[in-house]
């Protein structure tokens, strides 16, 4: 668990975010998100923070800014619950 959620999931972040590696980010720039878009995503998880069940654990955190103090359970959020939803559309098909 703790495997994918604090290794696989960063590296995902990062590959998203354009900061994995200058190779990637030159040959993969499909996939990396602009500011705006993580804005957009901020201000999705922001908003809905209090619609959040408890059950869900602690309420999401902006992962772009706060990304490195995730814990495992933040990350298995981000993996499970939130980032299927808030990814839809911003990333190609493929």
């Amino acid at each position: 668990m703790h495997g994918l959620f604090e290794n696989v999931a960063p590296a995902m972040l990062r590959h998203w975010s354009g900061t994995f590696s200058r190779e990637i980010q030159e040959s993969d720039s499909d996939y990396i998100l602009s500011n705006n878009v993580w804005v957009e995503i901020r201000k999705l998880m922001e908003k809905n923070r209090k619609n959040m069940p408890l059950d869900f654990g602690r309420p999401p955190i902006d992962i772009q800014r706060h990304s490195a103090a995730f814990k495992a359970e933040d990350w298995t959020n981000w993996v499970m619950l939130y980032s299927l939803p808030l990814l839809q559309g911003h990333l190609p098909e493929r």
